[in-house]
């Protein structure tokens, strides 16, 4: 018994013939009639389609010979055992397709489609077949922050301080060495006791690329080879690019959709594509959109606290004495009470009339905490440029929410920048350096 499917559709516009033949559902090809023995043999039938005019037809490849009982292993769109005819024209014509062979989704001739978010394929003619190439990912999901003596907040929005004294994952994909962002911690703030970031790594294996962001001075460092300050872009190669912009640089890992930017100091930021979605961890978060497993360790088990987790992140072999310890568990920094005072006085600026319009939008309470925490901890020759790393961590996140606060440097009177000759400084502006 030969078992088949010969279905009519139409989307509207055309009207379509499928038909299905299922593997192991054709057994015969030849009646008694035509020579066969046991449905094999003599001569074998011909199949296809037929308009019924007796002038517009078509016949599948290996018809009327032997090789037509494997029908059910060709195609005429890439799925094999189906055949689709477009029958609504004057003329039969074949619907040429493309089969994602991961989802089984069929993709007509000038279709386009990303089975990930770096690759953008064409479904062409001859083939049919995809062509594929590589596209900068669309950066378009969540920010994780981290700054001051480190403050993290996470893609999903959890707040931590960890203190570590080495290096650590900030993020990476949890089953794939394909990036690595590191920071490297150094006790610098209430005599050794706090630390901050003291360097920033950018690792791409695949591309033999090593990217190290060092705070003092304000390098660029790439495979061992430092850059030009002056603005502009300073690697670009393979969906990989480097820029420096103002007073940040930026590096781009189009091909993962990843951000990351540095300001020099203490602010590290990295924004994901959404597409990265259940794919990221670290110190950072597993951006997921739950945020009670914010704290998962390499190992996939979740830390009981924020010394685990930061701990569980540590790259092996990166620092000789391991000194660790929550930012909460570090004694009170700085005890004079007019450092305190002040620290309570300028960090409540966040909630003040310069920062209203965004305090509707993103609740100070935590900045304003780290504030006053870095306030008292940072040594006096620090403590300006440890408020303003603060201050500026706000205002960012304002700008990421949509409410920008251009003038609050000329306003708060502090944390003003000095910019080179023959540029001006201006809160927001184009990632893409001036051109003639």
């Amino acid at each position: 018994t030969n078992t088949f499917q010969c279905v009519l559709a139409t989307d509207g516009r055309c009207t379509y013939a499928i038909l299905l033949y299922a593997d192991g559902e054709i057994q015969w090809t030849t009646g008694d009639a035509d020579g066969g023995a046991n449905g094999l043999g003599g001569n074998p039938a011909q199949v296809g389609f037929n308009k019924g005019d007796g002038v517009e037809f078509d016949t599948i490849p290996n018809s009327g010979t032997d090789f037509i009982i494997n029908v059910a292993s060709n195609s005429n769109v890439g799925v094999d055992g189906l055949y689709i005819y477009k029958i609504s024209d004057a003329d039969i014509a074949t619907v040429y397709t493309c089969t994602d062979q991961n989802t089984g989704a069929v993709y007509q001739i000038g279709d386009e489609y990303q089975p990930d978010c770096s690759t953008r394929c064409t479904c062409d003619n001859p083939g049919p077949q995809f062509n594929c190439q590589t596209v900068p990912c669309p950066i378009d999901g969540p920010t994780c922050r981290v700054n001051g003596d480190p403050h993290y907040n996470t893609f999903d929005g959890n707040a931590h301080n960890y203190q570590g004294r080495c290096e650590y994952t900030l993020v990476q994909y949890c089953n794939s060495n394909d990036f690595s962002i590191r920071t490297r911690n150094q006790g610098g703030h209430f005599n050794g006791q706090v630390t901050c970031i003291s360097e920033v790594t950018v690792l791409v294996p695949g591309d033999n690329l090593n990217i190290v962001l060092p705070r003092r001075p304000n390098q660029v460092i790439i495979n061992g080879q430092a850059q030009s300050n002056q603005a502009g872009t300073l690697y670009n190669s393979n969906g990989l690019e480097v820029r420096r912009v103002g007073m940040k640089v930026f590096v781009f890992l189009n091909r993962f959709g990843v951000r990351l930017s540095w300001n020099g100091q203490y602010g590290v930021e990295v924004t994901v594509a959404t597409s990265t979605m259940n794919q990221i961890c670290g110190l950072c978060g597993t951006y997921n959109g739950n945020r009670n497993d914010d704290f998962q360790r390499p190992d996939g088990n979740i830390a009981n606290s924020v010394t685990e987790f930061g701990d569980s992140w540590l790259v092996p072999d990166t620092c000789p004495a391991v000194g660790k310890r929550d930012a909460q568990g570090v004694p009170g920094c700085s005890e004079d009470p007019a450092v305190i005072q002040a620290g309570q006085e300028r960090c409540g600026v966040m909630r003040g009339d310069i920062f209203a319009a965004c305090n509707q939008v993103v609740d100070p309470t935590q900045f304003i905490e780290n504030c006053q925490f870095d306030y008292c901890c940072c040594s006096d020759t620090e403590r300006e440029a440890c408020y303003c790393d603060n201050i500026e961590a706000y205002a960012a996140a304002c700008a990421a929410a949509g409410v920008s606060i251009s003038n609050w440097r000329n306003s708060l009177g502090a944390c003003t920048i000095q910019c080179q000759t023959g540029m001006v400084y201006r809160q927001c502006g184009s990632l893409c350096p001036a051109t003639c």
